[in-house]
């Protein structure tokens, strides 16, 4: 999850991975709130979107330290990629990558970090036949996945419901869909 917009991106405020089995299964999972570089002082509006309060984020790890974490973690499960949805974590890890360099800060769990991550929103988009770029929710909600259980703008939720799109999109034959061809219509 991402912090108040600046020139160059969005900082990071928040970490969520989940480790998913063969049949897309979550088998474990990673958060952990980090503590921005600049802008350190969150919005009333990112407050309200993400529920995060100032003390968590004050108290939270830098980016790179969550990054050391967050390589541990999935470390554990000898994996080589991270899949995100959409080019808004690139951009807002190239961010606080130049922050930490700006800064003279450790940085290369960062450059660790997003070396693994892989955007498959073009991927996924190809395979059924969408050619602009959309949201997780309104995908969620375009193809009926289960979301109740989620929060909105959190990165844990946000991944789970990522995995859950990723199964969708990779187990189903879209073609018999209704109410997906409606809203391509």
């Amino acid at each position: 999850m991402f912090g108040k917009r600046t020139d160059d991106g969005l900082p990071i405020i928040s970490i969520g991975v989940v480790i998913c089995d063969s049949k897309l299964q979550v088998m474990d999972t990673f958060y952990k709130t980090v503590k921005p570089l600049k802008n350190e002082v969150l919005s009333e509006r990112c407050m309200e979107l993400t529920g995060l309060t100032q003390e968590e984020v004050d108290s939270s790890e830098d980016f790179d330290a969550v990054c050391a974490e967050c390589l541990n973690f999935i470390s554990k499960y000898n994996l080589d990629n991270i899949l995100i949805w959409g080019q808004g974590d690139h951009i807002s890890v190239k961010y606080d990558f130049k922050l930490h360099r700006e800064k003279e800060l450790p940085y290369s769990n960062i450059k660790s970090l997003k070396k693994r991550m892989i955007d498959i929103e073009p991927y996924l988009m190809k395979k059924v036949n969408l050619h602009c770029n959309m949201g997780l929710k309104r995908l969620q909600k375009m193809f009926s996945i289960k979301a109740n259980d989620l929060v909105e703008h959190n990165a844990l939720s946000d991944a789970i419901l990522l995995s859950r799109l990723f199964y969708v999109l990779t187990r189903t034959n879209l073609n018999n869909q209704h109410e997906y061809q409606e809203e391509r219509g």
